[in-house]
């Protein structure tokens, strides 16, 4: 279990805007995956499955945002909910194999619903690269 609060709401400027960054969901949740790779991948059989649950709450009135110079994030993509809780059951041999796709997945299912219903794929994948090859 990892549990954290959002770093936007102790950014200098960002404290009172109820902002997350977009890119930051892509790099969180591509963390996650990979080390839900590099963890389990040695202890749990490869046709077994693990449980991955994503919780966020005091979301009410957040807005994805670029907080990434030069990069503009156009649409208002707000969530009305309070919390959302995220859980899928996945195949290790998944985790093993696609950690990367597995994420995007994730990633789209958390920006939804935020009501941004269409990221591009590539730019995803694109920012997932950069957060690998740590080139941000």
């Amino acid at each position: 279990m990892w549990r954290a609060g959002l770093g936007e709401d102790h950014w200098q400027g960002l404290e009172d805007k109820k902002v997350i960054s977009f890119i930051s969901v892509i790099y969180s949740v591509t963390e996650w995956a990979l080390f839900a790779r590099r963890f389990f991948e040695s202890i749990v059989a490869v046709d077994e499955s693990i449980s991955l649950t994503i919780r966020a709450t005091d979301i009410k009135g957040r807005q994805l945002a670029s907080l990434h110079p030069g990069i503009r994030l156009s649409g208002n993509y707000r969530t009305d909910l309070e919390m959302f809780e995220f859980t899928e059951v996945v195949a290790i041999a998944e985790v093993r194999a696609a950690p990367e796709a597995l994420a995007r997945r994730v990633v789209r299912s958390i920006f939804e619903l935020f009501n941004w219903n269409d990221p591009d794929e590539n730019m995803l994948h694109d920012w997932q690269q950069k957060l690998i090859l740590r080139t941000y």
